[in-house]
């Protein structure tokens, strides 16, 4: 079965067609890594320790200066928002619906929201509210999965 939407890819040849289908397909074995796996980021991969840090370590081939503008972007990603407008203006800037007041608290060790566990909640979790296709355009573009949804310009 093709891998997502690289079937849709028109700019490759059947043969880099075919190695990225096969590149991104889906694994049905999860008790080794998969053969591109070692280094997904390419040269952009981190090779600090793989600890639970590891989502928050800057990419391996970014310059000194670059190192500053990942560093100030972290602290961005854990700072304490509050909702717009405030009496401050150094941290407003959340809109009105959100989860969680600073990215980190959902987004724990900088990785991927989660499932709750037993009763902890659902702090982490990411529910998209979105309308169904409204005309055959739309429902042709889900089809041809060009889009995967329709936003409700209401919750965004």
């Amino acid at each position: 079965e093709p891998a997502g939407l690289a079937t849709s890819r028109t700019d490759l040849t059947p043969k880099d067609l075919a190695r990225v289908i096969a590149i991104t397909r889906p694994t049905k074995d999860f008790s080794k890594p998969e053969q591109f796996e070692p280094m997904q980021g390419g040269a952009g991969t981190s090779r600090k320790d793989p600890n639970k840090d590891a989502f928050s370590q800057s990419s391996a081939n970014i310059t000194f200066e670059e190192e500053g503008t990942f560093k100030l972007g972290n602290a961005l990603f854990r700072k304490n928002w509050v909702s717009s407008p405030s009496s401050t203006q150094a941290s407003d800037g959340l809109g009105p619906l959100f989860n969680e007041r600073a990215c980190q608290n959902c987004h724990l060790k900088d990785g991927r929201g989660r499932p709750p566990e037993g009763d902890s909640g659902t702090t982490s979790m990411f529910l998209r509210l979105a309308r169904q296709a409204s005309t055959d355009e739309e429902r042709a573009a889900l089809a041809a999965r060009k889009v995967l949804n329709f936003p409700d310009p209401v919750y965004g």
